[in-house]
């Protein structure tokens, strides 16, 4: 990943009410103090430079990086971090006043090009912005290396776009393949799913932060939550195959139950945790849980 950073020399970034003019801080890329990597070219060394009002640059020079130092390897926050020798270029900047500021980047990105680059600021040691522009981030890859996965960003919001079908994939990833009537297919229990996919799958909701009503420590136990007057059940179905000596239940948003139980193992001793409310118990092959106002 390439990066530019701005160093903030104010005190602030806070909304202030009833501001007067906004204040409007113009960079010229060109002005930061690159390493390794970064170099400031002049018109005619970029991409568009054949092409009439393509490009819009001032004083004819802009900051360029060489393609080959983009990787890919994901970050936690949505960037990328270089393996090896990244590019990144720096300037100190005073705000005029502490306000809420939006952040404009302009840049070149041609058609077929990786311009993939990050923008991040700091002030008083703390990063207070840090995104990524000039496309497609890839998070997987098929066999031959050309890109299956990829996410891009948009304002507040991201899209993943997926170029397979990850349903039928993790079904695939179950069942061998054989013949249906031969050795025991008929009755086969699909166990072996593939981790994964079922990560890739459930993604969109976790980038989202959308938790779960109803989550189990083994990811082959169906739940589901039903609610009425009387209180919540939760159907539980065990798709291992084989016994759970020590399922793990926690349950969010369901309030405060008096009584929680289940119909085969009876009454069950709650525990109050930060991620909500947990139990413990043995399953077989099925079991409702049940939570009592």
């Amino acid at each position: 990943m390439r990066y530019v950073c701005l160093l903030l020399a104010a005190l602030g970034l806070a909304s202030v009410a009833g501001a007067a003019e906004p204040a409007r801080v113009v960079l010229e890329a060109e002005s930061f103090a690159p390493s390794a990597g970064w170099r400031v070219i002049r018109f005619g060394e970029n991409y568009f430079h054949g092409c009439i009002g393509a490009s819009y640059i001032s004083r004819e020079r802009l900051l360029s990086a060489a393609e080959s130092l983009w990787d890919g390897v994901a970050h936690p926050n949505g960037m990328a971090e270089p393996r090896g020798a990244g590019a990144s270029a720096t300037r100190t900047v005073k705000i005029p006043r502490a306000a809420r500021y939006k952040v404009w980047v302009h840049y070149e990105a041609p058609y077929g090009y990786n311009t993939r680059f990050g923008l991040r600021i700091e002030q008083g040691g703390r990063v207070v912005f840090d995104s990524a522009y000039g496309g497609a981030e890839v998070l997987g890859t098929f066999a031959d290396g050309s890109p299956a996965i990829v996410r891009n960003y948009y304002g507040a919001g991201q899209a993943i776009l997926v170029g397979t079908l990850p349903g039928i994939a993790y079904l695939k990833s179950g069942i061998p393949v054989q013949p249906m009537d031969r050795d025991g297919f008929t009755h086969f229990l699909p166990t072996k799913f593939s981790p994964e996919i079922r990560a890739l799958i459930g993604l969109p909701l976790q980038l989202a932060g959308v938790m779960k009503p109803v989550e189990c420590s083994e990811p082959l136990v169906d739940a589901s939550l039903l609610e009425s007057a009387r209180g919540i059940i939760i159907p539980l179905a065990n798709f291992t195959g084989k016994p759970i000596q020590r399922l793990r239940v926690t349950l969010r948003d369901v309030g405060a139950p008096r009584r929680i139980y289940t119909t085969e193992r009876g009454e069950l001793r709650p525990q109050m945790t930060a991620d909500g409310i947990v139990v413990e118990f043995p399953i077989g092959l099925t079991d409702f849980l049940v939570l009592e106002p």
